[in-house]
């Protein structure tokens, strides 16, 4: 019996080009972002340097006026920078190419450091902010620098979509792991939305980019961490009513997840 594949090898070798060019052009686009992303950075620390010193009237004083502008550039290249920080993150994930410095936290630590770091901003919205620990949940593994760096990214992303209300950073012990859960009473979710919610330059209708400035990255890169961690980040919400963010990071790395991505300290 004689049967004719060639058709069908012909179908599989186009398919594994394609694939092939797709993650090609996948790796190509992570590495510009990276060089834009450092490219960036370059003349902007500079721009902030400059301005920070001219806030501190190390060359002569300011008056009113000048010294509105002087804050207004340092802020505005705060947050420039912020999202640059974004891209060159995502880039590096996605590439392949972020380490992470696997160590025993406390909890209350991080969460402190989030609490902190997001406080005025609540603060300008008159929202209250609270955080709540539970006594079982005293250490967690992780890198440091990538949990801090999440919590905040949750708890900012709360504070930007809740007018008024209430944010709240609740911790707990649970099988296998840690659940850090960050609730607001904001503007919600529609379930309907959540398969776009974690996507990399998105928001979810057009009209909120014209009321909350952002380039969507917070979340993707959020459960990017996450996942490096061997954890997740999920969502409930309703909408009008309010959303629910839960970071789960696992007790340990399984050894067989122990790869170039990680190193112990």
């Amino acid at each position: 019996m004689i049967e004719d594949i060639t058709e069908r090898k012909e179908t599989d070798l186009k398919l594994r080009a394609s694939q092939e060019a797709a993650e090609a052009g996948n790796r190509a686009k992570s590495e510009f972002l990276a060089t834009m992303s450092h490219e960036l950075r370059t003349p902007l620390n500079a721009i902030m340097a400059l301005s920070q010193l001219l806030q501190q009237e190390r060359i002569g004083s300011l008056n009113e006026k000048q010294n509105e502008y002087v804050n207004s550039i340092y802020s505005n290249g705060e947050h420039l920078l912020a999202l640059i920080n974004d891209i060159l993150d995502l880039s590096k994930v996605e590439a392949g190419k972020e380490e992470l410095l696997l160590s025993p936290l406390p909890v209350s630590d991080l969460c402190n450091y989030a609490i902190w770091t997001v406080r005025d901003r609540a603060l300008e919205k008159g929202l209250q902010l609270t955080s709540e620990i539970d006594p079982e949940a005293d250490i967690c593994i992780g890198d440091e620098g990538r949990i801090k760096q999440m919590l905040v990214n949750l708890l900012t992303n709360a504070i930007k979509f809740t007018p008024a209300g209430q944010v709240s950073l609740v911790v707990k012990k649970v099988p296998q792991g840690i659940s850090f859960i960050v609730s607001d009473t904001g503007i919600g979710i529609d379930s309907n939305q959540f398969q776009f919610l974690f996507e990399p330059f998105k928001q979810l209708d057009s009209r909120l980019n014209r009321q909350y400035e952002g380039t969507g990255l917070g979340l993707a890169l959020t459960r990017k961490l996450a996942r490096l961690h061997g954890g997740d980040v999920t969502v409930t919400s309703t909408l009008g009513k309010g959303s629910q963010f839960t970071l789960f990071l696992p007790d340990s790395v399984h050894p067989g997840e122990i790869n170039s991505k990680f190193k112990i300290k």
